[in-house]
């Protein structure tokens, strides 16, 4: 049939070109694979069913026309050992297996000239693919730096339907959500050739509703185009449009009228192919023109059948108006033809001078090894520096690519030279740890403990043993005991809300109300030996004015509302931490940084009950001392004389003196002594 060569068409009949010139440019080579032509086949992929259609003659065996099943595809010869292109992502895909399918090593060496989703870079689904373009994450982070660089925090995000737009958009709003950028709205330009689509119409009202400055449009140029149009009919000028590469320079794209008046254009184009291969191309194209005018002439005589590769009557506009997209994807295309005839030569071993005629097998066709420093390791990344020659340095806990470390996400981890992140293992000290056991059995020991003294307390209140130790702030003191053992169990267990809140304030107040009443009984007893004897009205007014239940209280009631305010100002929450080590994540209840010193005061209260006890903790020794059988007269400053001993009762007495048979006094009812 005739092949038609509409005006979108002449972008791949410039591809072809290049191709043939690259092989033709091969074969007359006297010192690129000598004795060896290549060959060729072009096929038409402006579909999906036409690129299927060119994959499987691709696949076909070698002399026939189906893709055999065997054994063993190791010795598998196909028509093909190298595929050059296709021209989109969206094709590149249909070529290749999927995800789902294991990497076939038969399959032919694929190098894409325009497919650059990120996708296709990994090794393990697509171990055949290379490509001569750089993949769109080099120009999403170009993208995302130029919009820092110049402060543009507020923006809308376009893109094509298709893989290549939806893949670039998703790798580009995933930097500027981890950044101070904004995306005011995100939107797909429909896949239409009409300008009169409503969906285009729709789309452009609402960029100009949204009253954004900047667009990023991360587009094909096929869709691109009609959108554009819909943009100078709708008068939308004096904005800032961000560009892909794939249009930036696509002279359609220039072509249309007004385009001028929509703003100004920013954007990532491919580094400028060697103007030397492109003065050579065009040379060769220009020696073509005869044969393409000769081609017109067998047209005009009634030849149906045209070799469309040789000749195109309306293919001549690309020798005189030069696009530099053209340029730039037919350098890609002769760069691509150029690889697999060094992997060729390499493979023939055809330095010598003299290529070896065995055959070739997809597999061992690859990259042609000129490097200046060897791959990296997994778990590696290659440094920016170009002199003597790029080295490779060791990425901490991240996976890599060849020329970045990047780091897992928060809750992942990596070993050294892996390329895989794993989740982070969540420790906290759970109910079942041997550790938990221990304290737990430490804590279930004390309180059995607690609760027995209480009920031994409780049977012999109204004896003189339990009056003399402290009546009823005995009961106090213990149940302050038992609380502040009980707060062990916050610390326990996944750290959920309540029991952050509680763990800290159940201890302090309980520990405050047990250390204020040891406090008071130990200022009793400097009293009763010493201040009773030197000031007996202060004696008498701290008792008369129920001095022990005031300092109790007031010391709780500090020490809760220091608590309060703690967990007020900066509430302790349950926490992750994930700086313990690398393989895990520690779910702790932590506070912030202003809070730790509002937290520390709310333990002043304890210490400071707790300093009273040193002044008498020598004296109550030296009474422990003359109770075990000392002399009476060693030491008079500490043991009270029948005179110094009051019979005020307080609600925290040290002991309750009482006269018996005559002088005698009973103390603790350990001893009785003269």
């Amino acid at each position: 049939p005739r092949c038609p060569c509409p005006q979108r068409a002449l972008h791949g009949y410039c591809l072809s070109q290049a191709l043939r010139f690259a092989v033709e440019e091969i074969n007359n080579s006297s010192t690129l694979l000598p004795n060896v032509t290549l060959g060729y086949e072009i096929y038409d992929t402006c579909s999906e069913p036409t690129n299927f259609h060119a994959t499987l003659c691709a696949l076909a065996r070698k002399g026939r026309h189906d893709v055999q099943v065997l054994p063993s595809f190791q010795h598998y010869e196909p028509q093909a050992v190298a595929v050059i292109g296709p021209d989109s992502t969206r094709l590149a895909l249909t070529t290749l297996p999927g995800p789902a399918h294991p990497p076939f090593p038969w399959l032919p060496l694929q190098i894409s000239y325009e497919a650059s989703t990120e996708l296709l870079s990994l090794k393990r689904l697509y171990p055949s693919f290379l490509r001569t373009i750089p993949s769109d994450r080099k120009q999403v982070k170009a993208i995302f730096q130029l919009l820092q660089h110049f402060g543009w925090t507020w923006v809308v995000l376009l893109g094509s339907d298709n893989t290549y737009g939806s893949a670039g958009l998703d790798a580009l709003q995933e930097l500027l959500t981890a950044s101070n950028v904004c995306v005011a709205y995100r939107g797909t330009i429909p896949a239409s050739l009409d300008a009169s689509n409503p969906q285009l119409h729709n789309l452009v009202r609402i960029i100009t509703e949204v009253k954004v400055n900047v667009t990023v449009v991360f587009s094909s140029r096929e869709s691109v185009l009609p959108f554009f149009e819909v943009v100078v009919q709708k008068n939308i000028t004096g904005m800032v449009w961000v560009a892909s590469e794939d249009w930036l320079l696509a002279q359609t794209i220039w072509q249309v009228p007004g385009i001028q008046t929509i703003g100004s254009v920013l954007g990532m184009a491919v580094e400028k192919p060697e103007s030397t291969v492109l003065e050579r191309f065009e040379a060769w194209k220009v020696s073509e023109e005869g044969a393409v005018a000769e081609c017109a002439g067998r047209e005009s005589v009634g030849n149906a059948r045209l070799n469309c590769t040789q000749c195109c009557t309306g293919c001549r506009a690309l020798a005189t108006v030069p696009d530099m997209y053209d340029a730039q994807s037919s350098f890609n295309v002769y760069s691509a033809v150029y690889a697999v005839a060094h992997g060729l030569h390499d493979l023939l071993g055809c330095d010598s001078g003299a290529c070896s005629k065995g055959t070739v097998y997809p597999w061992q066709v690859r990259a042609p090894s000129s490097v200046c420093s060897e791959a990296c390791e997994p778990g590696e990344m290659r440094t920016a520096e170009l002199l003597p020659c790029p080295r490779c340095v060791r990425c901490p806990t991240s996976f890599t690519d060849p020329f970045d470390c990047q780091a897992c996400g928060l809750g992942e981890w990596a070993p050294e030279k892996s390329e895989i992140c794993f989740n982070r293992t969540i420790e906290f000290l759970s109910w079942s740890e041997p550790l938990s056991w221990v304290l737990l059995s430490l804590a279930v020991l004390l309180m059995l403990l607690i609760a027995a003294l209480t009920i031994l307390f409780a049977l012999n209140a109204s004896t003189p043993v339990v009056k003399s130790a402290g009546g009823k702030a005995c009961f106090l003191m213990l149940g302050s005991l038992a609380c502040t053992c009980s707060s062990l169990f916050c610390y326990l267990g996944e750290p959920s809300q309540v029991a952050c809140l509680l763990r800290v304030p159940l201890f302090a107040i309980s520990f405050t109300v047990f250390l204020s009443c040891v406090a008071t009984r130990s200022f009793q007893i400097l009293c009763i030996f010493k201040l009773n004897a030197r000031c007996p009205a202060l004696y008498e007014a701290w008792m008369r004015r129920q001095g022990p239940v005031l300092f109790v209280a007031a010391s709780t009631a500090a020490q809760v509302a220091l608590c309060v305010v703690t967990e007020a100002v900066s509430p302790s929450v349950p926490h992750r931490e994930y700086g313990v080590r690398d393989e895990w994540v520690v779910l702790e209840c932590a506070r912030t940084v202003s809070s730790l010193e509002t937290h520390s005061s709310s333990h002043k209260v304890p210490v400071l009950t707790s300093v009273l006890n040193n002044p008498i903790q020598g004296c109550w020794e030296r009474v422990n001392h003359g109770l075990s059988g000392a002399s009476v007269g060693r030491d008079l400053s500490c043991i009270p004389t029948p005179q110094s001993c009051s019979n005020t009762l307080s609600p925290f007495p040290l002991y309750s003196p009482r006269r018996q048979r005559g002088s005698s006094l009973i103390i603790s009812g350990v001893r009785n002594f003269q």
